[in-house]
């Protein structure tokens, strides 16, 4: 006669088999979180969609007035540059539109002196997620620079303009960036003496008056 007790001790399931039963639950249970991430994941790919067109490509390019008879000084810089022009989308909707010109005039703008474009692209790109999305168009290329343009910029870099009561301009000036934080302190003092003389504060401390 079989003994109640080994019976009753072989149909209890065994640690192994416990943690054999875990592990597959477990494994099951990873095995849909992965498959519920991947859905996620295939779903926003549908969603999110970019792209990238080219436009044209370009010997010279420029939106300036370029002066053609100074053609032999003008020299070809050793970078290339870059500008774009950038607009929203919402629902579909766009916020306004791109435009060529502000990119060609933002990649002008990056070197002094620079009066055109050499050898260069213009492409669109952009990028939808939904409910918003961007489209931009870039213009690439090599800056032709004008060299007495670039003189006069980098020397205007700081600089003062007067004007006369009439608005018509009486005095022009460059001036280093020392000379221009001077200035800049000085009309800022004159300021702050003005408009504490007018509240009647023309004695306040640090203002023009005594300390």
């Amino acid at each position: 006669m079989v003994n109640q007790e080994f019976i009753k001790w072989s149909q209890k399931p065994s640690k192994t088999r416990r943690i054999r039963k875990a592990l597959r639950v477990g494994s099951k249970q990873k095995e849909m979180k992965n498959i519920k991430y991947l859905t996620v994941l295939a779903v926003v790919a549908l969603f999110c969609t970019s792209c990238s067109h080219r436009i044209l490509d370009f010997t010279v390019i420029s939106t300036k007035n370029v002066d053609l008879s100074q053609g032999a000084s003008f020299k070809k810089g050793s970078n290339r540059v870059k500008g774009e022009d950038m607009v929203h989308y919402v629902i579909t909707i766009p916020l306004g539109s791109v435009s060529i010109k502000e990119a060609v005039d933002q990649a002008i703008e990056t070197t002094p002196g620079c009066v055109a474009l050499l050898d260069g692209v213009i492409y669109s790109k952009g990028w939808w997620a939904i409910l918003y999305g961007r489209e931009y168009v870039v213009v690439e290329g090599t800056p032709l620079i004008d060299p007495g343009m670039a003189s006069n910029e980098r020397a205007m870099k700081y600089g003062k303009i007067e004007f006369d009561k009439k608005g018509a301009v009486k005095l022009m000036e460059a001036m280093d960036e020392m000379e221009y934080k001077k200035e800049k302190h000085r009309i800022e003092k004159a300021s702050k003496k003005e408009k504490f003389s007018k509240m009647g504060l023309s004695d306040f401390p640090g203002v023009g008056g005594s300390n």
